[in-house]
């Protein structure tokens, strides 16, 4: 079973997506692919709201109604089969909502 890692945190006042970890993704065509991409976060509330949307092979990030947007590729071997989040200390999950997206093809 594959798996794919990305994290990101709302406690700082940025956001970002860890490459280094894309254990099944191919990434050695560039040296810079598979490292961290920042975005700064555009609001100074403590909390905030985190959507995810994840397809066969990207990830967008959209947090605080959408005021900070990341997007990122990857190149997996073979389609995932598993998503795991993970939190920092303290951080709370006051809802999780999992929504299949249907096929365009």
């Amino acid at each position: 079973m594959s798996h794919h890692h990305y994290w990101s945190t709302l406690v700082q006042r940025f956001l970002f997506i860890n490459r280094t970890k894309a254990h099944a993704g191919q990434s050695g065509f560039n040296p810079g692919f598979a490292g961290i991409a920042y975005a700064p976060r555009l609001t100074s509330a403590l909390s905030g709201d985190l959507k995810l949307v994840v397809d066969a092979s990207s990830v967008e990030l959209f947090a605080d109604q959408g005021l900070s947007v990341m997007t990122s590729l990857f190149f997996p071997r073979k389609l995932y089969q598993q998503l795991i989040l993970k939190t920092s200390k303290g951080t709370v999950v006051k809802q999780l909502v999992l929504t299949p997206m249907k096929t365009i093809w």
